[in-house]
């Protein structure tokens, strides 16, 4: 079916919408790149104007407003020989020379480049009249050099660098408000170009709309059949790739839901299976055999009172185990059917085996799976109690929380080598056959309330196993 259905999409239609949307978003994207590309280079642009400007200003600031102030009168203690200043201030000239240099690399306009052009020639002019005054001795020409030449120079220096700051301050607060105006120009053409694109999508999402609204309603129906339990439904009939692509992931799901179930129905079968061989692995015909036995040779030896409670023993073994069909019973009436069971093996082994079985009241009501605890009890009666020469006891406890409930089954037995123990947990662990029934319980355990839930062994050789059976509050399936 699929194969005739790709035999109807010629390769026109097939690529028809794909093509449509490549050239759409090319009609989208190119004049949206042209734009930001624009915009992005004039902000640039004016950025970095912008950015020199306010490097200008911030430069000038290095610049001491007390120059004049502070030179004139280290220059007057020079020339009287003060001895606070023994050597011609040059550090002060030599500062403004630097900041010239560092400013005339960064200014463009014409006024602000004439101001350090007239800022260098001062500075320079000041250090040779610095150095004439030096060369002088006379006192009265000192004073005289120091008024007509130093302070003239140095008030020249400063008003020319208040003149500097002057225009790149003007020049700063043009830029800004160009660079203002620029970017709400910027705003205003990305809102405009949005509200095309939004226009421009709107008409070509509704024509689009119109193109695949009938396959797509015609696949939400077959969704809507789906999770109705109908599996069988027809394909859709479209000659866009991307609807055919949609509609064959539908029906794959379909099939594969259908499968899944039918999966499900299967474990579910292999489940009875399980507890069939478990029942087979625990009602042996060697018990019976023995347990009839028992019963004959307590008849023989005119015990009927101990032959009539071990049949009943027994009865009640059967009708616990039966448990009118369910799966699921209360751990009361799984306790019944393994109290029952010990009863019967302890009238065969009563001089070596002893049980006892402490759970609170409380737990009566758990329900866990039937036939839970047998065949724990029954390895630890064949493969550890039985091996040793003294009496053992079987112990069953258990304890429950919120989440999960934990019952131990214990003895004092043999108990098993390093190397056995882990040959069991591996053989649980692959569900491989290992005791009387103990990978069938794990399994059982984790079908119904999940992976983290099962079986785990203790034992240590000398001195007795504990099994450790954990279990859920809820089930994970029914």
């Amino acid at each position: 079916m699929n194969e005739q259905k790709e035999e109807k999409k010629p390769e026109r239609q097939t690529l028809k919408l794909k093509k449509k949307l490549q050239h759409f978003l090319m009609r989208l994207w190119i004049p949206m790149l042209l734009l930001v590309i624009i915009v992005l280079t004039v902000l640039g642009w004016y950025a970095v104007q912008y950015n020199r400007l306010s490097h200008n200003v911030t430069t000038t600031s290095q610049f001491s407003l007390d120059f004049k102030k502070n030179l004139d009168l280290k220059m007057y203690y020079f020339s009287v020989g003060n001895r606070l200043q023994k050597e011609l201030p040059l550090e002060d000239v030599d500062q403004a020379l630097k900041l010239v240099e560092s400013l005339e690399g960064t200014t463009s306009k014409k006024e602000s480049r004439k101001a350090l052009d007239n800022l260098r020639s001062y500075c320079e002019n000041l250090r040779d009249k610095m150095f004439l005054l030096a060369d002088t001795e006379d006192y009265d020409s000192r004073q005289l050099q120091l008024e007509n030449n130093i302070k003239i120079l140095t008030r020249l220096i400063q008003d020319e660098m208040h003149t500097y700051i002057h225009y790149e301050t003007v020049y700063l607060a043009q830029m800004e408000e160009i660079l203002l105006k620029s970017i709400w120009g910027a705003m205003a053409a990305l809102i405009i170009f949005a509200v095309g694109m939004i226009l421009i999508l709107l008409r070509e999402g509704m024509r689009f709309s119109k193109e695949i609204s009938a396959p797509v309603s015609q696949i939400c129906e077959n969704i809507r059949a789906v999770g109705n339990g109908q599996f069988h439904i027809e394909p859709v009939q479209t000659y866009d790739y991307e609807m055919g692509v949609l509609d064959d992931g539908v029906q794959t799901m379909s099939r594969r839901i259908e499968e899944f179930i039918e999966k499900e129905k299967q474990e579910q079968e292999q489940n009875r299976l399980r507890e069939f061989q478990l029942l087979q692995a625990q009602i042996n015909p060697h018990f019976l055999y023995n347990t009839l036995d028992t019963v004959v040779w307590l008849i023989e030896a005119g015990e009927k009172k101990e032959a009539m409670e071990l049949v009943e023993k027994l009865s009640v073994f059967f009708r616990t185990f039966l448990s009118r069909g369910n799966d699921i019973i209360s751990l009361k009436e799984e306790l019944l059917h393994i109290s029952s069971y010990l009863d019967i093996q302890k009238v065969r082994y009563g001089d070596i085996m002893d049980y006892e079985i402490t759970i609170p009241e409380s737990m009566m009501e758990v329900q866990i799976p039937k036939m839970t605890l047998q065949p724990l009890v029954e390895n630890a009666l064949y493969h550890g109690i039985k091996k040793i020469r003294r009496k053992g006891l079987i112990q069953i406890t258990g304890e429950a929380s919120e989440d999960e409930v934990i019952l131990n089954v214990s003895d004092n037995g043999i108990g098993m080598t390093r190397e056995r123990l882990e040959e069991v947990r591996r053989s649980m662990a692959e569900g491989e056959k290992c005791g009387f029934g103990l990978s069938a319980v794990n399994e059982r355990i984790k079908l119904y309330f999940g992976a983290q839930y099962g079986i785990s062994i203790e034992s240590e050789e000398g001195r007795g196993s504990r099994m450790i059976i954990r279990l859920g509050r809820q089930q994970k399936i029914g």
